[in-house]
């Protein structure tokens, strides 16, 4: 990513469930493409990703998922999370770029933070 980018560029953990509903549209928009690409729907695949209702995502922030939010210019541009496991492991859920922002880096960026935090979080467990 160019560094002129990287200066717009705002990943934030989510700490407040009244942004999840933003965060939802963020997951819905992003993967909506790839529905469309392969012709899912609601009916046909309701647990593709791209139909992810709010109260999915607020179940998943109460069970503890940490939620993390991607700003382009103060404007949401992706999303992902991050999923303890019983035995230890962390798993990387939804890494969502919506269509306008992507080929510009930011789901590397996202993705090289997601590997810090789950860095971080082992070296606490242990």
């Amino acid at each position: 990513m160019p560094e002129k980018d990287l200066e717009k560029l705002c990943i934030r953990r989510v700490t407040d469930a009244a942004e999840l509903p933003l965060c939802a549209r963020v997951i819905r928009a992003s993967f909506a493409t790839v529905a469309e690409t392969f012709g899912l729907t609601r009916e046909n695949c309701p647990g593709h990703t791209a139909f992810l209702t709010d109260t999915q995502l607020q179940r998943r922030f109460a069970a503890g998922e940490q939620m993390y939010l991607c700003l382009f210019s103060d404007q949401p541009a992706g999303f992902f999370a991050l999923s303890p496991k019983p035995d230890g492991r962390t798993e990387l859920e939804n890494l969502a770029v919506l269509p306008q922002y992507r080929r510009r880096g930011l789901g590397s960026v996202m993705l090289d933070l997601a590997e810090k935090r789950r860095k971080a979080r082992s070296a606490h467990s242990s």
